[in-house]
């Protein structure tokens, strides 16, 4: 059984089509391993200047800074612009790495999560959630879940098991510590569930008295 969500918005990655079109050109010719994709441009090594030149030129981009190098896998680069040069390159090198997902994936690829159910209604001996990273994971994916268990005449399950351990490190050791402190700053895992962040909020009572703990979903 497998709990499908989608991992991004289609009308969203229209708005954003003119930065994946520029993007496209950039994997093709790097030679990621992306490979050709239908209607984009292709560029011999020898033209790389010709068009790459009028893109960073362009008057929009004259209070910007460029960092370019290209080079196909296991062999060295074929293009350079101030390549030797530290950039801080912040969250927008997301554009890069959503871009690459895009045009690997497609907009309306799905994450599943698959769940496996041991037993027959109304008890089921286990039921075990594998955690594959889909980011899009809320508690109302599983409280739909739930009802469709209780149509099918499930009533007790004996022991309910997650996977959730990452594949490698929780963060990268190069984040900022007071970043960490935000909700963006959670730790990764396989089973990301509501973005991985627990709203809380704090009110204070009277004199003596302690502080009243809400929370927006104790389920969570």
């Amino acid at each position: 059984m497998l709990l499908k969500t989608k991992w991004c918005d289609p009308n969203r990655f229209k708005q954003w089509r003119g930065v994946q079109v520029a993007l496209t050109l950039v994997f093709t010719l790097s030679g990621v391993g992306l490979g050709p994709r239908p209607g984009s441009a292709a560029t011999c090594p020898a033209s790389l200047d010709a068009a790459i030149a009028p893109v960073i030129n362009a008057p929009q981009w004259g209070r910007s800074q460029w960092g370019i190098a290209v080079a196909p896998l296991g062999a060295g680069p074929i293009y350079e612009y101030d390549a030797q040069t530290f950039h801080v390159p912040a969250s927008s090198l997301k554009l890069f790495t959503t871009a690459a997902a895009l045009l690997e994936l497609g907009p309306d690829y799905q994450i599943l999560t698959p769940i496996h159910r041991y037993g027959t209604a109304p008890t089921l001996t286990q039921l075990h959630i594998s955690g594959r990273g889909d980011p899009s994971l809320t508690t109302a994916d599983l409280r739909a879940f739930a009802q469709r268990l209780h149509s099918e005449g499930v009533r007790t399950i004996e022991l309910l098991s997650v996977d959730d351990a990452p594949p490698h490190t929780h963060r990268p050791p190069t984040w900022e510590q007071a970043d960490l402190n935000f909700y963006y700053g959670a730790a990764v895992n396989r089973l990301i569930l509501n973005r991985n962040a627990f709203r809380v909020r704090f009110v204070p009572q009277e004199l003596g008295r302690p502080v009243q703990v809400l929370s927006e979903d104790l389920t969570a």
